[in-house]
């Protein structure tokens, strides 16, 4: 009897361990599912999945036994190419011997004034943040890399457009990104934001351009709207496609330019040493926000307020545009949804020669256009 009661307490105790087991495993899998469908959320329904450093992405991914995320190794190899490439920004020290140690006469890596990304390899730099003037940043600031190598600033170019630096720096062989193709900044696209401390989110794009009618074709291009709210912390940084590219700049009040807006400018340094942007002189109305007419994409140059549909002397009215023209193609690329006409002359620079076909009522027509400067 005795040894009947105790095989009795030793299968309920060994049932009971089981039990507990299989619940700790369940509530652990279920957490993490929660976790990368929602991220993690505080009241206000913020994203704060990339805030904590060390904690989210960067140790779950890869880790054996744990989730396995979708396109996971993508994802992995992104963060790890696109965090090589950013730079920290640091007020300039003055370095001394001294027999004690002190943190506070060195760089403290985590206390970055701002963060950039080296965009050639010959010292390239893009930052945002509240930095001043071109004459301050080149004298009080220094760049540092990932190998904490340091270097002086050498020159500095300000958009004040978008509010970002394009900095110049003595520096051979830096690790690079390049900017997203259009096809990778598309709705439903993942993006990801990785920032000089490690921090990380990953979200989709919920809408790749501006819904609005009336367009200049020298606007800035158009910003993207994110599916989660961004966190301060990634403000005046940067978001990535899978591939590892520039997908966007997230600028000082959260808002998300397009990388046209930074790969454009660049350019232009690049070609003429000064900041350039350019310029067809067109206001236009997008067919992808009209219904009933007969094309469904396109832009039709259209007079909005008081600026006129075509600028006098303007590039676009020295080709022979005019008002009710409708441009469908820019320089070989169809207009649609992903393709806008101020996105597409926002990938030259001034003095591009570019091929524009529309319609002028039932005629195909051709024209070649100068870009000029705005």
């Amino acid at each position: 009897m005795e040894f009947k009661m105790k095989t009795g307490n030793a299968a309920k105790i060994v049932f009971l361990t089981i039990f507990c087991l299989l619940v700790t495993f369940l509530g652990t899998i279920t957490f993490f599912v929660y976790f990368f469908n929602y991220g993690m959320n505080d009241e206000t329904g913020r994203n704060l999945s990339g805030v904590f450093p060390g904690f989210g992405l960067e140790k779950l991914i890869g880790r054996s036994g744990t989730i396995v995320l979708e396109q996971d190794d993508k994802t992995a190899l992104a963060v790890k190419e696109t965090s090589s490439a950013l730079v920290g920004i640091f007020r300039k020290k003055n370095f001394e011997e001294k027999e004690i140690f002190s943190l506070i006469d060195y760089y403290d890596l985590s206390n970055e004034a701002a963060e950039g990304l080296a965009v050639t390899n010959d010292g390239w730099i893009i930052a945002g943040g509240n930095l001043g003037t071109e004459e301050n940043l080149k004298n009080n600031f220094v760049v540092i890399t990932r190998e904490r190598k340091i270097y002086p600033i050498e020159g500095a170019i300000l958009d004040k457009e978008i509010g970002i630096y394009f900095i110049r720096i003595a520096a051979r062989d830096l690790s690079v990104r390049g900017f997203a193709e259009n096809s990778e900044i598309s709705e439903g696209r993942t993006v990801l934001g990785v920032n000089w401390k490690n921090f990380i989110f990953i979200s989709n794009i919920s809408k790749s351009s501006d819904s609005e009618t009336y367009f200049s074709s020298d606007d800035n291009a158009g910003k993207i709207t994110l599916s989660r709210s961004i966190d301060k912390t990634f403000f005046n940084s940067f978001i990535f496609g899978l591939s590892g590219n520039v997908a966007g700049f997230i600028n000082s009040k959260g808002e998300v330019y397009r990388p046209e807006n930074l790969s454009s400018a660049l350019k232009g340094i690049l070609k003429y040493g000064v900041l350039k942007h350019p310029y067809l002189g067109v206001n236009y109305i997008d067919l992808e926000n009209v219904a009933g007419f007969m094309l469904k994409q396109g832009a039709v140059i259209s007079a909005i307020s008081e600026a006129p549909a075509v600028a006098k002397g303007g590039p676009a009215a020295s080709a022979g545009l005019r008002e009710g023209d409708i441009i469908v193609y820019f320089d070989g690329t169809e207009l649609n949804q992903e393709n806008k006409l101020a996105d597409l002359v926002k990938r030259h620079v001034p003095g591009d020669s570019v091929e524009i076909e529309y319609w002028r009522g039932k005629e195909k027509k051709t024209a070649v256009v100068i870009l000029g400067e705005e």
